[in-house]
């Protein structure tokens, strides 16, 4: 039988041990960081294809499944008309029932899934094996392979692009903070995804829909594209690309249940 991995999480600074100056600096300094990574994004020509993730975690996924990212028009439409419903802008409703650009992340069985058929779009750098590692999976093909797809510049500019990237993501210690997510294949350079909203639906699994459409709803920051971007909201700086719904429950802000 093969052996078991175990992972031992370190003690929680400032809960567990005592805060150092360094934690202190680094949560001051968070924001300088996602500027700068931004902007590694750009120099890089891969706006619109990268952005750096605020590594976050949805619900519990019970043991033989994971999480696949699929279109949100594949949901039952028992499922997903009130939840439009609910966070849709009333002018923007009808149209949005009729079709919407979005994704779901639905909970799927693993030995279900075509891995000729996936391909991984959040990423969290391993330091020890010196690799980035896919933890949220889409469906559909890897866009990029050996032999290189999409354009000539994405090819010849990735290597570098993902050095640099992870060569800052270590040296500032923020392995366990920030992550790589992959945005999809854009053909066009500096091309730029709409700002989208994530919301928790529980067991049921986690849609992502462009704020364009949505009620005025508080959002949390996840994601930045690039530095240069200008989509909402614009409280981000630079700008966020993803966000997650906050929720209050308890008292207690969350990343938890947005409807039911």
């Amino acid at each position: 039988m093969a052996a078991v991995d175990v992972i031992t999480v370190s003690p929680i600074h400032g809960l567990q041990v005592p805060l150092s100056w360094g934690d202190m600096e680094l949560s001051n300094t968070f924001r300088e960081h996602i500027k700068n990574l931004a902007a590694i994004i750009g120099q890089h020509k891969m706006t619109g294809k990268f952005a750096a993730e605020l590594l976050h975690k949805h619900e519990d996924t019970p043991a033989g499944q994971v999480k696949l990212e699929v279109d949100i028009n594949t949901m039952p439409a028992d499922l997903i008309k009130p939840v439009l419903a609910e966070i849709v802008d009333p002018s923007k409703l009808e149209a949005a029932l009729k079709t919407v650009s979005g994704k779901w992340m639905k909970p799927v069985q693993l030995n279900s899934l075509d891995l000729n058929n996936i391909h991984g779009i959040v990423f969290k750098l391993d330091p020890k094996e010196k690799c980035l590692v896919p933890y949220e999976f889409a469906e559909g093909p890897m866009f990029v392979s050996e032999s290189g797809l999409v354009d000539n510049d994405f090819v010849n500019n990735l290597n570098n692009f993902v050095n640099n990237f992870v060569n800052y993501v270590e040296k500032n210690n923020l392995t366990n903070i920030i992550g790589l997510q992959f945005l999809g294949a854009i053909e066009i350079d500096g091309q730029h995804t709409p700002s989208t909203a994530e919301f928790e639906l529980g067991e049921k699994g986690t849609i992502t829909l462009p704020t364009s459409i949505l009620k005025d709803v508080e959002l949390v920051p996840t994601s930045w594209p690039d530095a240069t971007w200008s989509g909402k909201p614009t409280d981000a700086e630079p700008p966020a690309g993803q966000s997650w719904a906050k929720k209050v429950v308890n008292g207690v802000e969350t990343h938890a249940v947005f409807v039911s």
